[in-house]
């Protein structure tokens, strides 16, 4: 197993429910993507930093996957 994380450029004090749109916009992409076992997002509660997690079967899939988004 592959873990990708993956910081994204957006307003540390975004909005929640509109980090929570984006997010689930990013769904149609993801959704059964070959080798993916699990995108998950995180906020951290002090910085309120936005990045993803991503859960890959192996290290080609993750290549596939990045190379894709």
């Amino acid at each position: 197993m592959i873990i990708e994380i993956v910081s994204f450029n957006c307003h540390p004090r975004i909005d929640r429910d509109k980090m929570i749109r984006r997010a689930l916009g990013t769904s149609d992409l993801w959704t059964n993507f070959p080798g993916l076992v699990r995108k998950i997002f995180v906020r951290d509660r002090d910085s309120l930093a936005i990045t993803a997690k991503y859960l890959w079967e192996t290290l080609k899939d993750a290549n596939k996957g990045h190379n894709a988004a």
